[in-house]
């Protein structure tokens, strides 16, 4: 089993650096197959070397760079694409994991229960990952426990993952709208396409 963990970049060079440290466990975790970046047309030099870096220094790293800002569900289907690993962990690139490990655990478990489709993180109060600013993007019935999930009608929140399969690229039925650019309502969709089949969709427990 393998993971592909993608992410859009736009700017906020911070922000994206905290992130990536928070995630150092991944270079090294083998279920961690790759690292693909695709820059929204950032204009900030300082995170574009930065990620021309980490594709020259780091073997597990794929960055792509766009000429111009494609949205996110434009950016998120060429990554999903793009992506070899057995499922797909699509990150919000502001995002600090607090608990690899844990996140992991719960990530495969969570996936290999009959029907689940996707399981997500949520807004920015979610302790597995919390945002660097409070946003309105809040998943509040998630679950105390960080080893239990809750079955929601969607998810919007800073972290999508699903098993690869169920995209349209690999047979299955499934894909990122293009048309709900340049952003809202991707995560909307993406959901009701798996309820539609009769999927179902969760939010992780909340961290230690």
């Amino acid at each position: 089993m393998s993971i592909s963990i993608v992410m859009l970049t736009y700017n906020n060079y911070e922000k994206f650096l905290r992130s990536m440290t928070s995630m150092f466990y991944f270079i090294t975790e083998p279920k961690i197959k790759e690292f693909i970046f695709l820059d929204n047309g950032s204009h900030e030099v300082e995170l574009k070397k930065f990620l021309r870096n980490l594709d020259k220094q780091i073997s597990k790293v794929k960055v792509i760079f766009s000429d111009k800002n494609l949205g996110i569900s434009k950016g998120r289907k060429i990554l999903y694409d793009v992506a070899e690993g057995d499922y797909i962990a699509s990150f919000d690139s502001d995002i600090v994991i607090v608990n690899p490990l844990l996140f992991l655990d719960v990530f495969y478990k969570s996936l290999d229960i009959p029907d689940m489709m996707l399981v997500g993180g949520g807004g920015g109060d979610h302790p597995f990952f919390p945002s660097l600013e409070k946003e309105n993007i809040d998943n509040k019935e998630s679950p105390e426990s960080p080893l239990e999930i809750k079955v929601v009608d969607e998810v919007a929140g800073w972290f999508h993952g699903f098993k690869t399969k169920i995209l349209t690229k690999n047979g299955g039925p499934i894909e990122m709208d293009e048309q709900f650019s340049p952003f809202w309502a991707e995560d909307s969709d993406f959901c009701m396409q798996i309820k539609m089949l009769g999927g179902k969709c969760s939010i992780m427990g909340k961290g230690i």
